[in-house]
């Protein structure tokens, strides 16, 4: 399973992913999960995680106002799909 892990591998990854930035976090876990099987002793092998380049900084954040508008549309919407039989 390990032995699968490549470059080629990696690439293939973030290109079906489509969003990079998402693609990369996925890599760091799967390197940051590799790197504790090691460290635990479970394989000696050298297994490297190849990242896509990083996306530019975030922008824009939400404001206060832009979270209570969807906490409160997402509320409004989660009573419709509440189970009523039970």
């Amino acid at each position: 399973m390990l032995g699968e892990v490549n470059g080629e591998a990696c690439r293939s990854y973030a290109k079906k992913r489509g969003k990079r930035g998402g693609a990369r976090r996925d890599l760091e876990d799967l390197r940051a999960a590799i790197g504790h099987h090691e460290a635990e002793g479970y394989h000696r092998e050298i297994v490297k995680v190849s990242l896509p380049e990083k996306g530019q900084p975030r922008d824009r954040w939400l404001t206060r106002s832009d979270a209570a508008k969807l906490v409160w549309a997402l509320s409004r919407n989660a009573e419709g799909l509440a189970s009523t039989d039970g």
